[in-house]
């Protein structure tokens, strides 16, 4: 009976750790997604600044318009190249790359940081794939 137990208990730490793992991954890879059909098809506009709170990590709010359509997208001051939150005011201009494929898909960031965010997500995926995997293999050892 105790070792049925320990099976079972096994059994559901694995199930648990490709679970999480899985979450975590699809999120990961949705936001790799995102980067690369920014990067792949680059559209510029120029963007107004709508919205700013410099409480939650220096967070601007945007809009855009594409052939007569507002769009709406956010970063950071900092990424969308102001020195920090309390010198952006409402009405200043941003500039904005979006994606041909996507117009709702946005980024006040340039193409060079798009990249790097790419070959970081990247990175921090195969990294946690190697790491779940690690563990689920050590579970399956003990």
């Amino acid at each position: 009976m105790e070792k049925l137990n320990l099976y079972l208990s096994l059994h559901w730490k694995i199930i648990a750790a490709l679970v999480f793992s899985l979450i975590f991954c699809l999120g990961i890879f949705n936001r790799f997604l995102n980067h690369e059909m920014i990067v792949r098809n680059a559209k510029f506009a120029l963007g107004t600044v709508n919205n700013k709170s410099c409480s939650n990590h220096g967070q601007i709010g945007y809009s855009y318009s594409v052939s007569g359509k507002s769009y709406y997208g956010f970063g950071t001051a900092s990424m969308c190249g102001f020195v920090d939150c309390t010198n952006v005011s409402i009405g200043d201009s941003v500039r904005v790359t979006y994606s041909g494929d996507n117009i709702d898909l946005s980024t006040c960031a340039s193409i060079q940081s798009e990249e790097d965010n790419l070959k970081s997500s990247i990175f921090i995926l195969t990294f946690f794939v190697m790491l779940a995997g690690f563990g689920i293999w050590r579970t399956i050892k003990k």
